[in-house]
């Protein structure tokens, strides 16, 4: 059976607070499909530098309370290890990750995650940005399937409510980033 949740968010925020544009995230088989679009005021190369800091994740995302870069592995490829801890109602998990990262580029950002080392049976995720009307477009999507268990009732629904939280939060940080910059 596949459940599926897409709800279009327009959602004007005060500044400094990012825009999701549109977001969706689609159960099928056990793997989350996300889509998120987030409008971010500050240049390209702010943006990029931020999600790409892996040694400072946890400063744009208030879920990630541990990042690091575990190895090199080659130009613009690196190994990076997350701890992540999500609460939601009754629901509270922490849980590590360790994807390959490769950066394609300022626009392009693409990690698979290493199933034998986190706490995910298989995911992928990409951010990819582009530049429009003066302002940076950031698009997270990704396909990841939790070895833990998540409550079936509320799985799409917290994985949405959870996703647009944290691009949002990021967006927040790189835009008081610009403004304490005077960029």
């Amino acid at each position: 059976m596949r459940a599926v949740l897409s709800v279009l968010l327009l959602i004007p925020l005060l500044a400094a607070a990012g825009e999701v544009v549109e977001s969706s995230v689609v159960l099928d088989a056990d793997v989350y499909s996300i889509d998120v679009l987030v409008r971010i005021e500050a240049p390209l190369e702010v943006v990029h530098r931020a999600i790409t800091d892996y040694g400072r994740l946890t400063e744009i995302n208030p879920s990630i309370v541990e990042s690091l870069v575990l190895e090199e592995l080659g130009k613009d490829r690196y190994r990076v290890y997350t701890r992540i801890e999500l609460c939601v109602m009754f629901f509270c998990k922490q849980f590590i990750q360790v994807q390959d990262v490769v950066e394609q580029g300022k626009t392009l950002v693409k990690a698979t995650i290493l199933p034998e080392r986190s706490d995910f049976e298989s995911g992928s995720a990409s951010w990819d940005l582009v530049v429009a009307d003066g302002v940076t477009y950031m698009e997270f999507s990704a396909k990841v399937d939790p070895e833990f268990w998540v409550p079936p009732l509320i799985g799409t629904w917290l994985v949405e409510r959870e996703m647009i939280r944290q691009v949002l939060a990021t967006a927040s940080y790189i835009e008081k980033q610009v403004a304490a910059s005077g960029s």
